[in-house]
């Protein structure tokens, strides 16, 4: 009897306890991942986690009220000259704003579905504004950046490309692009194509990779040239495009599904603002 006792009063200890680490954590508020399946739950954005990621050159990536009240994300790349080489693994001297979207590591392409964006343009012209996923062939997640090159990674490590065309006007305002994984709209850059369309020039296609049926979303290093270098190591500091024989640790890591403003050569001031995203049965707000 006092045995059972003692067993029931660890259990409810443990079970308090447990309960303030979600609180802690925001276990199930939608804060991060804890807790859910790649692409499932809420996630909200605020500021803090904003700073967190990295931009190549010249952005402002803020958190802001809208005229309705309600938080939305201001992405922003103002005019300027030609930057110094060095931001990005290649040889880009322009400015790119990057989002960053937890919650998607180990979702299949085959599992995507749908993929919804509610923004704007606020001021500057309509292009440059678009999606990428890294994605890893087979989902293994075993490559060694220390010993390997940028080439070596880019075998197993590709991006595909999502480019918003026409959408439907919103009441609010916003225009939501949306597409299905099914719908000619997705591109992947470099080479082999696997079925799909080589970005820039196309044509899109379905989303797909011929004879990687688990290819899936990861966060990590994909050492494409137009996202950032990890300046962090002395020896990716070259003022000059990194060759694919460099370190492939030289990629700065980040999430997997990211929303991008300009590209490595932009250099014209522009803003959107980010409502709403939708990747599978995620939501993405701010607040």
């Amino acid at each position: 009897m006092i045995e059972n006792l003692l067993r029931l009063r660890l259990s409810l200890r443990w079970t308090f306890s447990a309960f303030l680490v979600c609180l802690l954590q925001a276990c199930g508020s939608g804060n991060d991942v804890f807790s859910y399946q790649p692409g499932t739950g809420s996630l909200y954005i605020d500021q803090p986690a904003i700073a967190t990621m990295t931009q190549a050159n010249s952005v402002t990536l803020s958190v802001v009220t809208d005229g309705s009240g309600t938080r939305v994300l201001s992405m922003l790349t103002p005019a300027t000259v030609l930057q110094p080489v060095g931001a990005f693994v290649g040889g880009g001297r322009g400015n790119k704003g990057i989002l960053e979207l937890a919650g998607f590591d180990g979702l299949k392409l085959s599992d995507v579905g749908a993929v919804e964006l509610d923004a704007k343009l606020v001021s500057g012209s309509v292009g440059n504004f678009y999606m990428n996923f890294l994605v890893d062939l087979d989902c293994v997640k075993n490559e060694d950046l220390n010993t390997m090159t940028i080439a070596d990674l880019r075998v197993n490590r590709r991006i595909i490309v999502w480019i918003p065309g026409a959408g439907t006007a919103q009441p609010d305002g916003y225009t939501r692009y949306s597409v299905t994984a099914t719908d000619s709209a997705w591109l992947i850059v470099g080479s082999p194509t696997y079925g799909m369309g080589q970005n820039p020039s196309g044509p899109a296609t379905v989303l797909g990779l011929a004879g990687y049926p688990n290819a899936c979303i990861i966060d990590g290093v994909s050492v494409d040239g137009g996202l950032p270098r990890n300046t962090s190591i002395p020896a990716c500091v070259t003022g000059a495009a990194l060759p694919t024989t460099a370190s492939a640790a030289c990629g700065m890591p980040h999430k997997g599904a990211l929303v991008l403003l300009g590209d490595s050569n932009s250099l014209e001031q522009k803003e959107w603002l980010v409502k709403r995203l939708k990747i599978k049965e995620r939501v993405v707000l701010f607040r």
